[in-house]
């Protein structure tokens, strides 16, 4: 979504269309393998998130960031903790009050990203009980399982859940 806005923003200011690859799976590998393969000719771009940092760590791909030249930050993409509205912990004050005295069961897309990260490091810094990561493999299932009140908090970004918000189903309790 952030790469067609921009692509949007650039075709205004370089009076030329450009083309968008998505090359999904391996949190940001397979994009990155791809890129490599490109000539560095300077006509081929790659949107780079933290899934790209996470799979860089973890030895998914042999791109290293010295293969990279920083182009421009696209975006500030904050994580949310966002609830079903019919929880009473929609807002920060209970959210925070609430996981102080027992754990919250937290939806992430996968383990060892930005998703759990961020929920470890919240839970850390504020002093309340550990959170239990359910990692799922995808931002649907995510919202099917909170909506069902399998999972207490779902960690996305706003446009993963501005629909869902949008329909008063999913409330943002932090960001």
């Amino acid at each position: 979504v952030t790469t067609r806005m921009m692509l949007l923003r650039a075709r205004r200011v370089l009076k030329q269309d450009m083309q968008l690859v998505n090359k999904k799976g391996g949190g940001g590998a397979a994009s990155m393998d791809y890129m490599m393969s490109l000539p560095a000719d300077g006509n081929h771009t790659l949107t780079w998130t933290t899934g790209h940092a996470v799979s860089m760590a973890l030895g998914k791909t042999k791109v290293k960031l010295s293969d990279m030249q920083p182009l421009a930050r696209g975006t500030d993409d904050p994580q949310l903790f966002v609830v079903n509205c019919k929880n009473d912990i929609k807002d920060a004050k209970k959210f925070i009050s609430t996981q102080k005295s027992k754990s919250l069961k937290y939806g992430t897309t996968h383990t060892g990203g930005i998703d759990d990260v961020s929920a470890i490091a919240f839970t850390k810094k504020g002093g309340l009980k550990d959170p239990t990561i359910v990692a799922y493999k995808g931002v649907a299932p995510i919202k099917t399982n909170l909506i069902k009140g399998d999972i207490d908090v779902g960690v996305l970004n706003l446009g993963e859940a501005l629909t869902e918000i949008n329909e008063g189903k999913l409330c943002v309790s932090v960001v």
